[in-house]
């Protein structure tokens, strides 16, 4: 007969960060978080690099100002969890041009800059998904839109 004998090991996982190192990591997370939002606001097209395209200065400021959004708001949050040792970075943009109307909301890894999830109202209408496969997503009327604010919502909860 076979004899299976178990043995415990202690569990590997990360020691927990120190008040100071939550302190400072926190920190870092708020810089990556605004350097994040920047990033990802519109930007008018330098002459420079319309150039590079074989655009005249005159095309390039038509471009950039036919292409400005009006923006209604644009904000960047984080949130930092000691327990995982992540950074979480939530961005969101509601802007109009044109007769378009656009409402962007995201959650971000920052350390790893991977799009966890996201939900987008355009003209009245609603989309989103959660790309975390840890999650399992529930059905919603709105093409994952409830979903996605709802896992996002979670992400950026401050669960002190």
């Amino acid at each position: 007969m076979l004899s299976i004998s178990l043995v415990a090991f202690p569990a590997f996982g990360q020691t927990p960060p120190t008040a100071t190192e939550a302190f400072n990591l926190r920190i870092k997370c708020k810089q990556m978080a605004d350097e994040k939002a920047v990033a990802m606001s519109w930007h008018p097209i330098s002459v420079a690099s319309g150039a590079t395209m074989n655009m005249s200065p005159a095309a390039v400021e038509r471009l950039n100002r036919d292409t400005e959004p009006y923006v209604v708001l644009s904000s960047g949050a984080s949130r930092y969890d000691p327990k995982t040792n992540r950074c979480y970075i939530e961005i969101h943009n509601h802007t109009q041009k044109k007769g378009r109307d656009v409402d962007n909301r995201s959650v971000y890894d920052g350390q790893i800059d991977d799009l966890l999830a996201f939900s987008k109202i355009e003209n009245g209408k609603k989309v989103g998904m959660v790309f975390d496969h840890s999650r399992q997503t529930t059905p919603d009327n709105n093409l994952g839109f409830d979903d996605a604010n709802k896992y996002m919502d979670g992400m950026m909860e401050d669960r002190r």
